[in-house]
Protein backbone atom coordinates (compact mmCIF):
# COMPACT_ATOMS: atom_id res chain seq x y z
CA UNK A 1 0.00 0.00 0.00
CA UNK A 2 2.72 2.41 1.04
CA UNK A 3 4.88 1.87 -2.29
CA UNK A 4 1.50 2.39 -4.47
CA UNK A 5 0.97 5.82 -2.62
CA UNK A 6 4.31 6.63 -3.35
CA UNK A 7 4.07 6.24 -6.74
CA UNK A 8 1.12 7.33 -7.56
CA UNK A 9 2.50 10.85 -5.31
CA UNK A 10 5.84 10.72 -7.55
CA UNK A 11 3.62 10.43 -10.78
CA UNK A 12 1.40 13.40 -9.62
CA UNK A 13 5.15 15.35 -9.27
CA UNK A 14 4.13 15.80 -5.62
CA UNK A 15 7.16 13.88 -4.23
CA UNK A 16 10.61 13.09 -5.20
CA UNK A 17 12.29 10.08 -5.14
CA UNK A 18 14.78 11.50 -2.67
CA UNK A 19 11.88 12.36 -0.42
CA UNK A 20 11.14 8.82 -0.16
CA UNK A 21 14.55 7.28 0.35
CA UNK A 22 15.14 5.16 3.35
CA UNK A 23 18.63 6.75 3.33
CA UNK A 24 19.00 8.49 6.77
CA UNK A 25 18.55 12.13 6.62
CA UNK A 26 21.85 14.43 7.89
CA UNK A 27 20.75 15.63 11.40
CA UNK A 28 21.69 19.08 12.68
CA UNK A 29 23.06 19.14 16.24
CA UNK A 30 20.16 19.14 17.77
CA UNK A 31 18.88 15.89 16.40
CA UNK A 32 16.00 17.32 13.74
CA UNK A 33 17.12 16.42 10.48
CA UNK A 34 17.95 18.91 8.18
CA UNK A 35 16.02 19.06 4.53
CA UNK A 36 17.08 21.32 1.45
CA UNK A 37 15.09 24.53 1.84
CA UNK A 38 12.29 25.51 -0.22
CA UNK A 39 11.19 28.98 0.22
CA UNK A 40 7.90 30.61 -0.70
CA UNK A 41 7.43 33.00 -3.50
CA UNK A 42 7.76 36.22 -1.62
CA UNK A 43 11.02 35.30 -0.16
CA UNK A 44 13.59 38.00 -0.08
CA UNK A 45 17.28 36.35 -0.40
CA UNK A 46 19.57 39.44 -0.52
CA UNK A 47 20.40 39.14 3.27
CA UNK A 48 19.72 43.13 4.11
CA UNK A 49 17.61 42.75 6.34
CA UNK A 50 16.55 44.65 9.37
CA UNK A 51 18.68 42.97 12.52
CA UNK A 52 16.58 41.08 15.55
CA UNK A 53 16.72 42.36 18.76
CA UNK A 54 15.47 40.66 21.63
CA UNK A 55 15.37 43.89 24.14
CA UNK A 56 13.24 46.52 23.77
CA UNK A 57 14.83 48.66 21.41
CA UNK A 58 16.35 52.26 22.06
CA UNK A 59 17.69 54.39 19.42
CA UNK A 60 20.97 56.43 20.23
CA UNK A 61 21.67 60.33 19.30
CA UNK A 62 23.91 58.82 16.13
CA UNK A 63 21.35 56.40 14.93
CA UNK A 64 19.69 56.65 11.54
CA UNK A 65 16.10 56.98 11.58
CA UNK A 66 14.74 54.47 9.34
CA UNK A 67 13.36 50.95 9.04
CA UNK A 68 15.24 48.56 7.02
CA UNK A 69 13.19 46.53 4.97
CA UNK A 70 13.39 42.91 2.98
CA UNK A 71 14.50 41.06 5.98
CA UNK A 72 15.55 37.66 5.34
CA UNK A 73 13.57 35.15 6.22
CA UNK A 74 16.13 32.64 6.71
CA UNK A 75 17.97 35.13 9.17
CA UNK A 76 14.57 35.86 11.46
CA UNK A 77 14.40 32.13 12.04
CA UNK A 78 17.94 31.93 12.65
CA UNK A 79 18.25 34.77 15.47
CA UNK A 80 15.03 33.27 16.84
CA UNK A 81 17.10 29.78 17.23
CA UNK A 82 14.01 28.02 14.54
CA UNK A 83 15.29 24.94 13.29
CA UNK A 84 14.04 23.30 9.98
CA UNK A 85 11.50 20.33 11.30
CA UNK A 86 12.28 16.93 9.15
CA UNK A 87 9.61 18.11 6.91
CA UNK A 88 9.89 21.94 7.04
CA UNK A 89 6.16 23.93 6.17
CA UNK A 90 7.83 25.96 3.15
CA UNK A 91 7.86 22.17 1.36
CA UNK A 92 4.17 21.45 2.28
CA UNK A 93 3.27 24.66 1.28
CA UNK A 94 5.10 24.00 -2.07
CA UNK A 95 3.54 20.68 -2.80
CA UNK A 96 0.11 22.47 -1.52
CA UNK A 97 0.35 24.67 -4.65
CA UNK A 98 0.91 21.77 -6.71
CA UNK A 99 -2.45 20.76 -5.76
CA UNK A 100 -4.11 23.81 -6.05
CA UNK A 101 -6.37 22.65 -8.16
CA UNK A 102 -8.15 20.20 -6.11
CA UNK A 103 -10.71 21.54 -3.29
CA UNK A 104 -9.46 21.76 0.31
CA UNK A 105 -10.72 18.58 1.32
CA UNK A 106 -9.06 16.76 -1.50
CA UNK A 107 -5.99 18.41 -1.08
CA UNK A 108 -5.53 17.40 2.84
CA UNK A 109 -6.44 13.78 1.68
CA UNK A 110 -3.57 13.87 -0.93
CA UNK A 111 -1.11 14.91 2.19
CA UNK A 112 -2.52 12.88 4.66
CA UNK A 113 -1.85 10.01 2.13
CA UNK A 114 1.69 11.52 1.42
CA UNK A 115 2.33 11.42 5.49
CA UNK A 116 1.51 7.55 5.64
CA UNK A 117 3.89 6.96 2.72
CA UNK A 118 6.65 8.37 4.12
CA UNK A 119 7.63 7.33 7.92
CA UNK A 120 10.27 10.20 8.08
CA UNK A 121 7.71 12.73 8.81
CA UNK A 122 4.66 13.42 10.23
CA UNK A 123 1.70 16.10 9.32
CA UNK A 124 2.57 17.01 13.90
CA UNK A 125 5.79 17.67 12.68
CA UNK A 126 5.04 20.21 9.92
CA UNK A 127 2.71 22.28 12.40
CA UNK A 128 4.71 22.26 14.74
CA UNK A 129 7.41 23.49 12.62
CA UNK A 130 4.76 25.93 11.26
CA UNK A 131 3.74 27.14 14.87
CA UNK A 132 7.98 27.76 15.40
CA UNK A 133 8.19 30.16 12.74
CA UNK A 134 4.77 31.84 12.85
CA UNK A 135 5.91 32.24 16.72
CA UNK A 136 9.09 33.67 15.70
CA UNK A 137 7.70 36.22 12.27
CA UNK A 138 5.55 37.70 14.72
CA UNK A 139 7.88 38.19 17.12
CA UNK A 140 10.10 40.41 14.30
CA UNK A 141 7.29 42.29 13.80
CA UNK A 142 6.40 42.93 16.88
CA UNK A 143 9.92 44.12 16.89
CA UNK A 144 9.27 46.11 14.05
CA UNK A 145 6.78 48.09 15.44
CA UNK A 146 8.63 48.66 18.53
CA UNK A 147 11.18 50.03 16.17
CA UNK A 148 8.94 52.57 14.67
CA UNK A 149 7.33 53.74 17.79
CA UNK A 150 11.23 54.24 19.05
CA UNK A 151 12.12 56.48 15.96
CA UNK A 152 8.67 58.47 16.33
CA UNK A 153 9.76 59.46 19.86
CA UNK A 154 13.23 59.86 18.97
CA UNK A 155 11.69 62.25 16.31
CA UNK A 156 9.70 64.11 18.48
CA UNK A 157 12.40 64.63 20.82
CA UNK A 158 14.34 66.04 18.42
CA UNK A 159 12.34 68.46 16.96
CA UNK A 160 11.31 69.34 20.21
CA UNK A 161 15.56 69.77 20.75
CA UNK A 162 15.60 71.42 17.78
CA UNK A 163 12.73 74.01 18.27
CA UNK A 164 13.97 74.70 21.49
CA UNK A 165 17.48 75.16 20.05
CA UNK A 166 16.34 77.39 17.45
CA UNK A 167 14.25 79.61 20.19
CA UNK A 168 17.65 80.70 21.77
CA UNK A 169 19.09 81.08 18.93
CA UNK A 170 16.17 83.54 17.66
CA UNK A 171 16.23 85.29 21.42
CA UNK A 172 20.23 85.95 20.93
CA UNK A 173 19.49 87.19 17.91
CA UNK A 174 16.79 89.54 18.76
CA UNK A 175 18.95 90.61 21.72
CA UNK A 176 22.24 91.54 19.52
CA UNK A 177 19.94 93.55 16.94
CA UNK A 178 18.35 95.17 20.15
CA UNK A 179 21.26 96.19 21.37
CA UNK A 180 22.76 97.08 17.86
CA UNK A 181 19.59 99.52 17.21
CA UNK A 182 20.10 101.32 20.44
CA UNK A 183 24.03 101.28 19.81
CA UNK A 184 22.77 102.89 15.92
CA UNK A 185 20.22 105.40 17.51
CA UNK A 186 23.51 106.27 19.79
CA UNK A 187 25.28 106.92 17.02
CA UNK A 188 23.04 108.79 14.98
CA UNK A 189 22.32 110.77 17.92
CA UNK A 190 26.23 111.91 18.56
CA UNK A 191 26.39 112.44 14.69
CA UNK A 192 23.63 114.52 14.51
CA UNK A 193 25.02 116.92 17.64
CA UNK A 194 28.50 116.42 16.06
CA UNK A 195 27.13 118.00 12.85
CA UNK A 196 24.92 120.40 14.83
CA UNK A 197 28.43 121.99 16.55
CA UNK A 198 30.29 121.70 13.03
CA UNK A 199 27.32 123.60 11.42
CA UNK A 200 27.48 126.18 14.69
CA UNK A 201 31.25 126.87 14.55
CA UNK A 202 30.95 127.44 10.55
CA UNK A 203 28.23 130.15 10.85
CA UNK A 204 30.39 131.53 13.86
CA UNK A 205 33.62 131.16 11.43
CA UNK A 206 31.39 133.26 8.30
CA UNK A 207 30.05 135.61 10.88
CA UNK A 208 33.83 136.29 12.32
CA UNK A 209 34.57 136.64 8.91
CA UNK A 210 32.52 138.94 7.59
CA UNK A 211 33.30 141.12 10.94
CA UNK A 212 37.12 141.13 10.54
CA UNK A 213 36.94 141.58 6.62
CA UNK A 214 34.74 144.64 7.21
CA UNK A 215 37.02 145.97 9.93
CA UNK A 216 40.34 145.42 7.50
CA UNK A 217 38.22 147.15 5.12
CA UNK A 218 37.85 150.33 6.83
CA UNK A 219 41.11 150.68 8.25
CA UNK A 220 42.22 150.20 4.38
CA UNK A 221 39.41 152.90 3.37
CA UNK A 222 40.43 155.31 6.24
CA UNK A 223 44.67 154.89 4.46
CA UNK A 224 43.50 155.39 1.09
CA UNK A 225 41.80 158.58 2.05
CA UNK A 226 44.70 159.72 3.85
CA UNK A 227 46.75 159.00 0.36
CA UNK A 228 44.38 160.67 -1.66
CA UNK A 229 44.41 163.62 0.29
CA UNK A 230 48.04 163.84 0.03
CA UNK A 231 48.50 162.68 -3.53
CA UNK A 232 46.04 165.71 -4.57
CA UNK A 233 47.78 167.93 -2.74
CA UNK A 234 51.47 166.88 -4.30
CA UNK A 235 49.73 167.90 -7.62
CA UNK A 236 48.71 171.31 -6.76
CA UNK A 237 51.87 172.07 -5.16
CA UNK A 238 54.08 174.64 -7.53
CA UNK A 239 57.49 174.02 -8.32
CA UNK A 240 60.52 175.78 -7.40
CA UNK A 241 62.33 176.51 -10.88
Amino acid sequence: MKNRLTRMLQVAGLVTDEQTSETPRPTSVDGAANSDPITFTDYDDTSKGHQVINDSVVLNADDSLKIDEGADVKHIYEEAAVVDGPYPIERLAKVLAGLSQMDVASRRVAIEAMDAADDTWSIEDVLADGRNKVNALTSYQNQVKELREAIRSEVENRITESQENKNLAVADIDKQISELQIKREEFLSTSATEVAQLRGQDLAAEDAATREVARIEDNIKQIKNILTLFSKNENNTPSNS
